[in-house]
Order: C-alpha cells, then structure tokens, then sequence
C-alpha cells in the first residue's frame, strides 16, 4: 500500500473537502479507540503503555489540524498544500502541532517563534550554554516512550 497523501492535492476542492471530512472521521475512530485503550490500561496500573497509547493518540489527533491547515491553503499554492500534508507522516511535525495546541499564544508571530524553536534537531545547554549537545526534546521524549535504550551513566564510571 503506497501513501497517498500528497494526492489530495491533484482533488478539486468539492472532492478534496469530502476526502479530507471522510479523513477526519477516521482519523478521530483511531484516536478514540488508542485514548479509550490508554485509559483502561492506565486504571489497571499499567501505566507505562497507557502513556505510550496517550501520546499515540494525541499524536494521531494533530492529523486533523495539518489537513485543516492544508485546506486552507489556497489552490494557487499547490507546493505549500503538498508540503502541508507531507506533515502527515512526520513525528516532529506531529509533535510540535501537538505542542502548539496546549499554547495560549499572543499573537501569529509568538506561534512562529515557538514553532521555530521546537523544530531544531539538535541544541546547546549546559552552565556556559554550550556544554552538552542534547537532541530534539519532541523526538527524544517519543522514543524514550517506544523505545529501550542503552545509556552511561557517568557516575557510575567513575566510582
């Protein structure tokens, strides 16, 4: 099965709404079912899996606003529409949608400024603020959820 995504943008307007409604309608079955399942898992104490469904289902969830965001693009610009839904597979992408949703921004270009500093791959920290290098805090927070990692710790060498 290839995805099909950036094809929505070859639909005429009537068509592409109705894809993108139809869309929608699945894409909240999905999220409904992994947040009902997170939910029972989280009450039986397994809390571990029930946060990796949780962020599953919000990550879902931020398909819906990228296809809004899509359709609000105006047909004459049909590259920022196919780079919209290219979001649609995209887990940082997903992952600052998500973070943008729980914002209360005060203007457009506070958003863009927020949005611009969630997207870098990787940054600087430490006393003198360039100590360490630390990877993508919406990449890193996903896969220490998915997966197990194998990590030094440094006291541990030195003792």
């Amino acid at each position: 099965m290839e995805r099909a995504i950036k094809d929505l943008c070859q639909l005429r307007d009537a068509d592409l709404f109705k894809e993108i409604a139809t869309g929608i309608g699945y894409i909240m079955d999905v999220v409904d079912g992994l947040d009902a399942a997170a939910r029972r898992l989280s009450e039986t104490g397994d809390h571990h899996p029930a946060r990796v469904l949780g962020n599953l289902a919000e990550e879902e969830a931020t398909k819906v606003p990228i296809l809004v965001d899509a359709v609000r693009c105006p047909r004459t610009a049909q590259s920022e529409r196919a780079r919209m839904l290219g979001y649609f597979y995209d887990h940082l992408a997903k992952g600052i949608y998500a973070e943008v949703s729980k914002w209360s921004p005060m203007d457009f270009a506070e958003v863009m400024r927020g949005v611009e500093h969630q997207r870098v791959e990787h940054y600087l920290d430490g006393p003198n603020d360039v100590d360490w290098i630390f990877p993508n805090r919406i990449t890193q927070r996903r896969e220490d959820d998915l997966y197990v990692g194998y990590v030094r710790d440094d006291k541990l060498a030195d003792t």
